[in-house]
């Protein structure tokens, strides 16, 4: 499949030597971010307006900001607030230091007769565009990645909004402004690189799953192999397993699909096999096993049928190998129709 991001590489921008991007594009979006010799001033924490593009505050917790709120209560703030001053609109936008900002307005709560928190000291920056402004807080959010699922989400998506910002500000290729944010970001080309093909070659449908902690991002790196057909009939499918069966079977399901696409086997894990207490089972608890097992490969089953339905659309599946599946696939829906009526 044809790579966004190749035809963004593609583009009819100006071609730079490598020596102008290392040497002054570097140099220059160091300036963009640290602001040369900005100016600095107290501002009363009103007065600043929290930044709508800022992602990375959906992670913070009340419990979160009161530990801040007392560290800073001790140390005072230790790092200064960034804000962008736009003149005509007489208003400060927040880049840098929302939970700062947040804390420092939760002393002030606290703590009204204390006029320590009456007004916090912050650099100002002037004359920005809204693309700089935006480099600007991505940069500062890039130095604090975090951890966990979510903070993964909200690091991919700044990386790739950086490198597209970047690449508007300097007018330079795609490839170049991922060069320029691989070194600015110290990271490797090679996570910068899966990252980008989660942002550029997934569709919604897939990228959904994933930030919602559905599929792993390996699975995901498998599906950026298959056609947007082929990776939106993996969300579909995997929506309706799951609605139907539950999360187990469509886990099975997207994990089938990605041994296929891969062209491995599925092979099960080799285990030891675990002592268990001698329990005795009353009716009811036996009635409930049962059904639960029946329910289990019903949802094996469905996740079965819906791989081979997955495989058999391809283009590479001869005749004679869509004949062996279409004959599963009524042995399939046999099974299907025996557990629907245990069940």
């Amino acid at each position: 499949m044809a790579s966004k991001r190749d035809a963004l590489r593609k583009s009819a921008a100006p071609m730079p030597t490598m020596e102008d991007i290392q040497q002054t594009k570097t140099a220059a979006l160091q300036h963009i971010v640290s602001g040369g010799k900005p100016e600095h001033k107290w501002l009363r924490p009103e007065a600043i307006t929290f930044n709508p593009s800022n992602d990375y505050t959906e992670e913070d917790t009340e419990d979160d900001i009161s530990r801040l709120a007392k560290e800073i209560y001790r140390d005072g703030v230790l790092h200064n607030l960034v804000v962008s001053y736009r003149e005509n609109e007489d208003s400060y936008l927040l880049l840098s230091g929302e939970r700062r900002l947040r804390a420092v307005m939760l002393n002030a709560k606290q703590y009204p007769d204390d006029k320590r928190w009456s007004e916090v000291f912050v650099q100002v920056r002037t004359g920005l565009t809204p693309i700089r402004e935006m480099i600007i807080l991505d940069a500062a959010n890039l130095e604090t990645r975090g951890q966990g699922a979510k903070a993964e989400v909200r690091y991919r998506k700044a990386v790739t909004r950086f490198i597209e910002n970047i690449r508007q500000e300097f007018k330079i290729p795609q490839e170049e402004a991922e060069k320029l944010t691989a070194e600015f970001a110290k990271i490797s080309q090679s996570t910068l690189q899966r990252n980008l093909s989660i942002e550029y070659d997934l569709v919604p449908e897939v990228r959904k799953l994933l930030d919602e902690g559905k599929i792993s991002k390996n699975a995901s790196l498998v599906f950026v192999k298959l056609t947007e057909g082929e990776q939106r009939q993996i969300a579909e499918t995997y929506e309706q397993i799951e609605q139907e069966h539950g999360w187990e079977a469509a886990n099975a399901y997207t994990a089938r699909v990605e041994d296929s696409v891969t062209g491995e086997g599925v092979v099960p894990e080799a285990r030891p096999a675990r002592k268990r207490n001698h329990v005795v089972l009353t009716e009811t608890d036996k009635l409930t096993k049962t059904l639960t097992s029946a329910q289990n490969a019903l949802g094996r089953l469905v996740s079965n049928a819906s791989v081979m339905k997955f495989v058999l659309n391809s283009d590479s599946v001869d005749d004679d190998e869509k004949k062996n599946i279409l004959a599963k696939l009524d042995d399939i829906e046999a099974q299907v129709k025996i557990l629907k009526e245990r069940l």
